[in-house]
């Protein structure tokens, strides 16, 4: 049970790291991108093909975001109930522990951005 518990911690903590730098790196994104949008309003460039080709761009990135989330919450309801079925005295605490990360991997799936619905590409006709 011990070592059960001490791969378990393992588990979490090694999601933790994984989590703590997949903020790190959507931080300097975002960050990135506010500056770069205030400079293209400042200097009057951006032109609705820029705009369409950044949300493009955004959505694609979300789309892989969403879908890297739900993978990671079912691996981690994956793992509770991997735990679950070795320790029959803690089943039940570990199956509670398994299903939020699946309601959420649930609600991700219902979740599914386009990763192609903006195309960035100029209309045929013009407004």
């Amino acid at each position: 049970m011990h070592g059960s518990n001490a791969r378990l911690d393992g588990s979490e903590a090694a999601l933790l790291r994984a989590d703590a730098c997949d903020v790190r790196e959507q931080d300097a994104i975002d960050r990135e991108a506010a500056a770069s949008r205030a400079r293209q309003d400042d200097e009057g460039l951006a032109s609705p093909q820029a705009r369409e080709a950044r949300a493009a761009r955004l959505q694609r990135q979300l789309a892989d975001v969403a879908s890297a989330l739900r993978a990671t919450q079912e691996t981690l309801a994956d793992e509770y109930e991997r735990i679950a079925g070795k320790q029959p005295e803690l089943a039940t605490e570990y199956r509670r522990l398994a299903e939020q990360p699946r309601q959420g991997a649930a609600r991700l799936h219902h979740f599914e951005p386009a990763r192609d619905g903006i195309t960035g590409e100029e209309p045929d006709e013009q407004p």
